[in-house]
């Protein structure tokens, strides 16, 4: 598909996924704000329902702000040497706030893994792959991180559909789940490929990985 074309499906989809929560939204404000309403049952789901919906229109919005950030300064984005394997580390100490609830561990083995990137582009890489992880993970269950030859998240999960598995890395897949928004790893295929990477996803008896190659600069700590 022509860049052209990338961008028109881009700004489409976006179009629809920003209706839908605020149409929800919107539909639900209408009922509760009637003159006769007194059911309360229901006022307790509409409540529910608006917050979640706010909640996913604002992580949607979120995301589409720092996609446009870096979409932006991607000419000027600036490039140094780092490792990141202790920024790996610093972002599942971040993330253990969103695991404790779901009863999840992060579990991460790790050695130095040098390269030339953006070191808060590549925290948002991972934050955004973890966070994938836990909020997709099957509760109570592990996420498990490997920085070695390459960087691995896996996770157990559900089933996951072939629709969803073959086009994970594309905008709004998961939009429709709870707390999610959809751009997280588009975001991070961007990433990947301002960084000359590859990324992968792979789903095997129920756990989930996704795989990622950065190219590593020579170094002691990488032979």
């Amino acid at each position: 598909m022509l860049l052209e074309e990338k961008r028109t499906a881009f700004l489409h989809n976006v179009t629809h996924e920003l209706k839908t929560p605020l149409a929800t939204i919107s539909g639900y404000a209408q009922i509760i704000g009637e003159r006769e309403f007194d059911d309360l049952e229901f006022l307790q789901r509409a409540s529910k329902k608006i917050r979640n919906e706010s909640e996913r229109l604002n992580e949607m919005v979120t995301q589409l702000l720092a996609l446009s950030k870096y979409q932006s300064l991607m000419s000027n984005s600036s490039h140094e040497m780092i490792d990141v394997c202790p920024i790996m580390q610093s972002v599942c100490e971040d993330l253990l706030v969103l695991a404790d609830p779901r009863h999840m561990k992060i579990h991460l083995k790790g050695r130095p893994y040098i390269m030339q990137g953006n070191p808060d582009e590549i925290r948002q890489l991972f934050m955004n792959v973890v966070n994938n992880a836990i909020l997709h993970g099957t509760p109570g269950g592990s996420v498990e991180i490997i920085v070695d030859e390459k960087i691995t998240v896996t996770n157990p999960c559900a089933p996951i559909p072939p629709a969803i598995a073959d086009n994970i890395f594309e905008p709004f897949v998961h939009s429709k789940m709870e707390g999610s928004s959809g751009l997280g790893l588009f975001i991070c295929a961007d990433i990947i490929a301002r960084h000359h990477g590859m990324i992968q996803f792979q789903e095997r008896n129920g756990h989930a990985r996704i795989s990622i190659k950065l190219p590593r600069q020579k170094h002691v700590g990488n032979m």
